[in-house]
This record gives structure tokens, C-alpha cells and sequence, in this order.
């Protein structure tokens, strides 16, 4: 609260300090360097839009110098992606009638440097210098705020939708033990009781870790290590570890075709798969088929199940946040399970789909190039 007051309180003195810089018959250092001491992005602009003050601040939140910005017009040459948002109609009204101008939004800005766009808080004034008017634009960096806004109400979600679920059985099962317990009932329904009270322990840790790895590959905070992956070896090895828990849902697990090594990220992959056979495990009445191919400079496998399948309208949902929240998946994408395949597959630079099974169930494709794009391998 007091940020945003303390930038309300600036937002209201700037005209001042920049009518005293620009009416000034010489260069006002004090006020200079004011304006450039500012923690906050300051962009003034004359009404035929070119930048006539750029601050240090902006600067460096650009990377880019007051030399190479001065005198052009900013939102066609310096920031042309602010040209499509409302600053720029209400900006040439401004110039052309006067009148106030007072614009504020919310905006992800493309930093040519970085990777992943920032959140930005923008501030569109207007003001009068003598006979001539002005404009200047505020540019606020609110990622870190908005990450954890978006942190709290990730969280909230989870909790109300998903973590309840292996909470009560956990719960449950621990009290039964303990009535059980105290009776003097304790026999083999003990163990079983506390079996399940472990399976629903180790789905909450999963959820926890996806909730987390979620976060961090929306962020692009979760490091990738390419290596050479042989995906035959990988479906292997997955079909060693998830075929124990497939014959406690009474589910046939297996595995078909091949496919060449790509380079890839093999933990990662192996993650990826987990958690679409895990998805297929709720759904599937009989089988459970883990298909490899190779397809021309990619490698394709596949996760079909012989359940009801996804309805047609919810397939371009499926991979959403919570999308089952609001819309019928049938059970699929409880929870963060096929976001995170999403967004992991697309760090790695492949490409994740469903579709109809034949004759029925969901068919999960993941389509993985054999040399990673540049922009996937490199370091973050």
C-alpha cells in the first residue's frame, strides 16, 4: 500500500519538476538528476509524440540510452507493441484537443533482452508548459508483484481444489487407524488403511512439487540440462515403475514401436510421461498403450487410454490451469498433472496435443524435435 501511495504522490509532483526542467533557459542539474534518481520508468513526450526526456530509470529497464530514443515518437519507433493498448488513441486526442489525459493500465512489455515479457504498471499524463503541452509515461516494473499475486492465487486454487481431496483421505484413514487402535481392533484393514493414507500422501507431495514447477516454468525459472536420450530405454524404465501401480487400478500397461536418440532433457521427459500415464491411470477401463516413433526430424510418443475420451469442446481447454473447473473434461487435467506437460514440453521445444483414440479414449501426443531449437537450449 505505501508503494502505491508513494507512486500516486509522484505521479502528482512530476509535472512540476518537468515543466522547471524543460522551461529552464539552462540545464537543471538538481532537477536532472531528480527525475533520473526516480525508481520508477519516466518517458516525456511532446504532442507530436517524440520522446523529448528519457530517465535513467528507463534506461535501464529498457537497456536502451536517452541518445538512441530522443526525438523519435515513441509509440511508433521506441515501443510500437504500446501502439495496439488504449495509450495511444487517448494520447492523440490529447494532442490534437488538449483537455486531460489520464491512462492507466496494466501491460506485459517485450524486452528485446529478456527472454520473458515484464509486467508493467503504465501512467499516461498530460500537462501544460507555458503554451505548449506535454505528456509523460510512468513505467512501473511489477513483475515481482505480479508473480506473487499470481503465487497466492495459484495456491488458493490448489488448496480449494485439488489438496482437499488426499487431506481427507489421509485424515480419514489415520482416524479409523486410531479408533481401530483403540478398540482393540487393529488387524489387517491397519495396514491397508495405512496404504492409503501413503498413496494419498505421495499424490499431495506430487501436487505440491507440480505447483511449484509450474510456477517456475511460468516463469522461466526451471533450469534445463540437454543430453543425448534414448526414448526407448526411457519408456522402458517408466513402464518398470508405473506398471505396479497400472496392476492396482487392474490396468494392462504397455509399450510399442521405437524411436532414435534425440537430445532432450531426460528427467524432465521422464516427468512429462509420468504424469500422462498418471492422467490415463483415472481414466482408462482396460489398456494402457505408451506408443514410440520416429517422424521425420521428431520423435513422437504416445499416451492412449480406452476410456470415454475428451469431449471436443473442452480439448483446447485441457491443458489450462484448473480449466476443469469450468468446463467438462471428464476428469482430465485435475489439477496442475497436464499443465505442467504443457508448459515442460514446451521448454524443451515440442509440441503436446490430444486427440480421439481409435475406437475410443484419449490419444496424448508429444512431439519432440531431435535437436532442440536454439531458443529451448539455451540457459535461462
Amino acid at each position: 500500500m505505501t508503494d502505491r501511495l508513494d507512486s500516486d504522490h509522484t505521479t502528482n509532483l512530476l509535472p512540476q519538476v518537468i515543466e522547471q526542467i524543460l522551461t529552464s533557459s539552462q540545464e537543471d542539474r538538481f532537477l536532472a538528476d531528480l527525475l533520473d534518481a526516480l525508481p520508477i520508468g519516466v518517458v516525456v513526450l511532446d504532442t507530436a509524440g517524440r520522446v523529448v526526456r528519457y530517465n535513467l530509470h528507463e534506461q535501464r529497464l529498457a537497456q536502451r540510452t536517452a541518445e538512441s530514443v530522443m526525438g523519435r515518437h515513441f509509440f511508433r519507433e521506441v515501443a510500437p507493441c504500446t501502439a495496439a493498448s488504449g495509450l495511444l488513441p487517448a494520447f492523440e486526442r490529447y494532442a490534437h484537443r488538449g483537455g486531460e489525459l489520464q491512462v492507466d493500465l496494466h501491460f506485459q512489455f517485450p524486452f528485446a533482452h529478456l527472454k520473458v515479457p515484464r509486467d508493467v504498471r503504465l501512467r499516461l499524463r498530460g500537462f501544460d508548459s507555458g503554451d505548449r503541452r506535454f505528456a509523460f509515461l510512468l513505467v512501473e516494473d511489477i513483475t515481482e508483484e505480479m508473480q506473487a499475486r499470481r503465487l497466492r492465487e495459484l495456491l488458493a486454487m490448489l488448496v480449494a481444489h485439488d489438496m482437499k481431496n488426499p487431506l481427507t483421505a489421509i485424515r480419514l484413514n489415520v482416524d479409523m487407524v486410531m479408533r481401530e487402535l483403540r478398540q482393540g481392533q487393529a488387524g489387517s484393514a491397519v495396514s491397508e488403511r495405512l496404504g492409503d493414507a501413503r498413496i494419498a500422501a505421495e499424490r499431495l507431495d506430487r501436487m505440491i512439487r507440480l505447483f511449484l514447477d509450474v510456477y517456475r516454468l511460468e516463469n522461466a525459472e526451471l533450469p534445463v540440462a540437454f543430453a543425448p536420450v534414448d526414448p526407448l530405454s526411457l519408456a522402458h524404465e517408466l513402464l518398470r515403475n508405473q506398471t505396479p501401480l497400472a496392476e492396482i487400478y487392474g490396468l494392462q500397461l504397455t509399450c510399442e514401436g521405437a524411436a532414435a536418440p534425440i537430445s532432450s532433457d531426460a528427467s524432465l521427459l521422464m516427468r512429462i510421461v509420468e504424469n500422462l500415464l498418471d492422467n490415463a491411470m483415472r481414466h482408462a477401463r482396460n489398456v494402457i498403450r505408451l506408443v514410440l516413433r520416429d517422424s521425420d526430424e521428431a520423435v513422437e510418443v504416445e499416451v492412449i487410454d480406452d476410456g470415454q475420451g475428451v469431449p471436443e469442446d473442452a480439448k483446447g481447454l485441457i491443458f489450462d490451469k484448473f480449466a476443469s473447473l469450468s468446463a467438462d473434461l471428464r476428469g482430465y487435467n485435475q489439477g496442475l498433472g497436464l499443465t505442467f506437460c504443457k508448459l515442460a514440453v514446451d521448454r524443451l521445444g515440442g509440441l503436446l496435443s490430444v486427440h480421439d483414440a481409435s475406437p475410443r479414449g484419449a490419444l496424448f501426443r508429444l512431439r519432440l524435435p531431435r535437436v532442440p531449437p536454439a531458443a529451448a537450449a539455451a540457459p535461462f
